[in-house]
This record gives structure tokens, sequence and C-alpha cells, in this order.
């Protein structure tokens, strides 16, 4: 219960300048309307970190780790930040409409997650051309290894190399190790 309580004390307080400007009655529905979608907010950002914590506890569990789980983990970052986007786009437009003020705070915070939109297409752009070229690197097999008279023990986790990827140096490791 208590960390709902801070959840909600968090929005309150992230639109506390609005609230202590507008105090009479007639826009208690308008403050209800920002807590709440600060709160839901914070509900989506919290459901999506949780939804990672549950692949990472699978992956641990299942001993082994899943390559694609950093392009699926931006895609969950971009999906919260285009989510918190939308209501801080909204919570602009009804502050517009129904106040007739320029809400810079307001701005600056759409302009910052605008921003983290740019930087997630960039950083999901690098994991899927790195993802390509791993892809491309020859693999090698025990055998293989075993024949070319090399350890066949990755020097990343050092567990012995069943199936591996070969680096343009001649090192092969594990491709989840690379």
């Amino acid at each position: 219960m208590f960390f709902a309580d801070a959840l909600i004390l968090n929005s309150f307080l992230s639109y506390e300048s609005i609230i202590e400007t507008f105090k009479d009655s007639s826009t208690e529905e308008y403050i209800q309307l920002l807590v709440g979608l600060g709160v839901l907010s914070m509900q989506i950002a919290l459901s999506f970190n949780f939804l990672k914590f549950i692949v990472n506890y699978l992956e641990s569990q299942a001993g082994k780790q899943y390559h694609t789980k950093t392009i699926i983990f931006t895609l969950l970052d971009l999906i919260v930040t285009i989510c918190n986007f939308i209501i801080e786009i909204f919570i602009l437009v009804v502050t517009l409409l129904r106040l007739d003020i320029y809400p810079i705070f307001i701005i600056a915070s759409l302009f910052e997650s605008a921003l983290g939109i740019v930087r997630i297409f960039l950083n999901l752009y690098q994991s899927a051309s790195m993802a390509t070229k791993l892809a491309n690197l020859p693999e090698k097999s025990l055998e293989e290894i075993e024949l070319e008279d090399k350890d066949p023990t990755c020097i990343v986790c050092q567990f012995k190399i069943e199936k591996g990827k070969q680096l343009k140096c001649g090192h092969v490791l594990h491709l989840n190790c690379i």
C-alpha cells in the first residue's frame, strides 16, 4: 500500500505548480485528471518493467540467454515512451483549452519525451544492425575448434563451446557472449 501511495504522491508533486495556482473548486476535476494521468503513466512504466523482470527470470531459470532480449526490451521502452508522450500531449491540450495558459513545464517534458523516442529508435536501429552483423559471422562447432588445436572454452563465460561464432580476430565465442 505504501508503494501505491508513493506513486500517487509523486504524481501529485509533479503537477504541484498547477495545483497551487488553481486551487478553487472549479478546477478540482482538472487536478484529478492530471493526477490520474500521472498515475496512469507510472502504471504503464511499472507494468513494462515487471514484464522485463519476468523475461529475465525465465531466462535465468532456462539457463540460457535470449539473444533477441535487447531488441524486445528496446521495443518495450519505445512503447512506454510513446504512451507517456501521448499522455503529455493530452495534458497540454487539456491545459490549453481549459485554462488558456501556456504551461512551459509540459512543453519541456514533451521535448524530452520526443528526444527519448528518437534515442530509442537509434538504439533499435543499432541493435538490429549489430544482430545482422553477428548473424553473418561464421559458425564454428566444437569439432572444428578442436581440429584447429584451439581451446574450446569461451573466454567470456568459461563454458565449453558446443556451437559458437568466430570473430575476425580468430576468437570463437558463444553468440550470447559476444
